[in-house]
């Protein structure tokens, strides 16, 4: 889609991310004397529902170039995406005023297998609020400013994003409670994180309470599940882990032995839980027949090619 203009109706996936990339940096190129904000949303790496021979996809030029399949196919085209927006601010001479951050909403997504991903060393992925479900790539590039390979072990969050953004454009952040901080002092590396706590909300299996939090290098769990069934274990007292040490979180420290650190982070839960006001469900808003791939209201999937739905 273009504004509300359907382009590809079903979607050729195997065009998309070059699509993105022309749109995106023609769009830099169209405002490069403005001050914009740009929001890039990736449709790599994840796979295409119902269409098992499209789990992962990408155009010719990245088709088998991987070592590590149609999945590796699908990172090197994403890098080469992000290759040329960052080429475009060179070329344009916006590079030193322009704050990149490149970051993911999740970990993998275990359920597909080999298509999904990996989360290496931590636990679990998607769906779970173990490492694997939440820890994810956080990297900033603004040349003059951020240091290049410089490496910071501040807790940040991507809801931290959007109050940083509003400090460096100078503007008012709403008046109603912000779960981010501005990550200026990381950035700059003249301070520290601004979040005591850090809370991981849920709301697979239709559960949206805080299921863990952090403070430091520990991490408290109330409930937890594995990514494939998303079935909720709940944990009084709540399993307590090190991760600094056990990234893993394959040792749960004593209860009895951090009782004093537990009962901090039981009062940080009902804090946050009393704040909490329940809103509609975005999951359902927009318009059907915008879907991706398909018009959902006629159970159509990607890749049926009804000439109803090619509206090139």
């Amino acid at each position: 889609m273009q504004n509300e203009t359907v382009i590809h109706q079903p979607l050729n996936l195997t065009l998309l991310s070059s699509m993105y990339a022309d749109e995106a940096t023609k769009w830099i190129t169209e405002h490069k004397a403005e001050n914009f904000f740009l929001y890039m949303a990736f449709s790599h790496v994840h796979v295409a529902d119902h269409v098992p021979s499209s789990y992962q996809w990408c155009g010719q030029q990245f088709t088998n170039a991987s070592l590590r399949g149609a999945y590796g196919d699908a990172v090197m085209e994403m890098d080469w995406v992000v290759g040329q927006i960052l080429n475009t601010l060179r070329q344009l001479q916006l590079d030193q005023n322009t704050v990149v951050f490149f970051t993911s909403d999740n970990g993998p997504w275990l359920c597909e297998d080999k298509y999904g991903g990996s989360a290496g060393l931590f636990r679990e992925g998607k769906f779970s609020t173990w490492e694997g479900g939440i820890r994810v790539p956080g990297i900033v590039y603004w040349p003059g400013t951020v240091q290049a390979d410089s490496q910071s072990e501040e807790l940040v969050s991507t809801m931290d994003i959007f109050p940083t953004i509003a400090n460096l454009a100078g503007a008012t952040l709403p008046d109603v409670p912000i779960d981010g901080k501005n990550m200026m002092p990381i950035i700059t590396q003249s301070g520290k994180s601004l979040h005591t706590y850090l809370y991981f909300h849920n709301g697979a299996g239709g559960n949206y309470s805080v299921n863990a939090i952090r403070s430091g290098q520990y991490k408290a769990h109330y409930v937890t599940r594995i990514s494939c069934p998303v079935t909720p274990t709940y944990h009084n007292p709540p399993l307590l882990f090190n991760v600094d040490i056990d990234p893993s979180e394959k040792y749960p420290l004593d209860p009895k032995q951090y009782a004093s650190l537990i009962d901090q982070f039981n009062e940080a839960l009902t804090e946050i839980n009393q704040s909490l006001i329940p809103g509609p469900n975005q999951g359902n808003a927009g318009k059907k027949e915008y879907a991706v791939c398909c018009d959902e209201t006629t159970q159509c999937v990607c890749g049926q090619a009804q000439e109803k739905y090619i509206l090139q």
